[in-house]
């Protein structure tokens, strides 16, 4: 299943090209990571009515959103 995984192609959209000096979104998650069916809670702060929540199956050169 590994080599399965590790074979999906990679994406870097979840690098940071222009990080703000000056947050407008803060967060945290309940764990660093999770196996598929177990809960994750995430904790967020902003100034803003609604946020979404991109996520992503691994960081690094093969991140790619869960279920691409």
């Amino acid at each position: 299943m590994i080599q399965t995984e590790n074979a999906k192609p990679g994406s870097p959209d979840w690098e940071l090209t222009a990080p703000s000096s000056t947050p407008t979104v803060e967060g945290y998650a309940s764990h660093t990571s999770v196996n598929r069916g177990e809960t994750i809670r995430f904790f967020v702060n902003t100034s803003a009515p609604t946020c979404t929540r991109p996520s992503t199956a691994w960081a690094g050169v093969q991140a790619r959103a869960p279920g691409g």
